[in-house]
């Protein structure tokens, strides 16, 4: 197989990867595109999306950078430490991330009831 199908299909399955990621699927996704179930899964399948579509499925959340590279890309406000964050509850299973959401969820709340903002206490 040549390196261009290959890239090709490969963006095929990242857009799939995203749909996942994202919980929208492909129903919601041609919805969203107002185009048939069908023409989405054959650009998951084939990896031939056009511009335009991918651009407006960045409005329902993909990450047309990693559709487009497979690399992700991060929000520009996040620190690299964030972004590992991110990352690390990306690679996890959904009980997993339920979980990590519940224990950041207690410590988020720790940190208000002791006045802490962004790490740093509040002065007042």
């Amino acid at each position: 197989m040549d390196t261009s199908s290959e890239s090709t299909q490969n963006i095929g399955r990242r857009l799939e990867e995203e749909l996942d990621r994202i919980q929208s699927g492909i129903t919601v996704a041609a919805n969203h595109l107002n185009k048939a179930r069908n023409t989405v899964y054959n650009w998951c399948e084939k990896g031939n999306v056009p511009a335009d579509q991918l651009s407006a499925l960045a409005e329902i959340g993909v990450d047309v950078t990693y559709v487009l590279t497979g690399q992700r890309q991060a929000p520009a406000d996040l620190t690299s430490e964030e972004a590992t964050l991110v990352e690390n509850y990306r690679a996890i299973c959904p009980d997993q991330r339920a979980s990590l959401a519940t224990v950041g969820a207690a410590f988020a709340e720790s940190a208000q009831l002791k006045g802490v903002a962004n790490g740093k206490e509040e002065k007042g």
